[in-house]
């Protein structure tokens, strides 16, 4: 009867104290480097998206939003937005162009309806 009991919180030892492990690695691998360093380990993901701006920056019908530029490189549902969008179709079909320029429009136009909002 012992040995049962025993095995059950030897058990139940090894399920806390895993989870108690797997916290604490968490912590040291994704927040302190993000918080004292500024690193992310979602990067790749950044480097993506700086390098879609690139392209985007070099195409006639996205002069105007070059003002934006800031705002389109921090803005986390307009980097969604890039991260989500077929590029090759957007850079060679107008009608996906246009739906694309069109959702950054709304997009960017809650940007600036929030500012609005948030001075008054």
């Amino acid at each position: 009867m012992h040995e049962i009991v025993f095995g059950l919180v030897g058990f139940v030892f090894r399920i806390l104290s895993w989870l108690v492990t797997e916290v604490i690695v968490y912590f040291f691998i994704e927040y302190l480097p993000q918080k004292f360093f500024g690193y992310s380990f979602y990067e790749k993901e950044t480097e993506l998206i700086q390098e879609r701006i690139e392209v985007l920056k070099e195409e006639k019908w996205f002069k105007p939003y070059e003002v934006y530029l800031l705002e389109i490189s921090q803005r986390k549902s307009i980097q969604k937005l890039i991260l989500q969008a077929n590029m090759l179709e957007i850079l060679s079909r107008e009608e996906k162009r246009i739906e694309f320029l069109n959702e950054l429009d709304g997009r960017l136009f809650d940007l600036n309806s929030n500012r609005k909002t948030s001075l008054n």
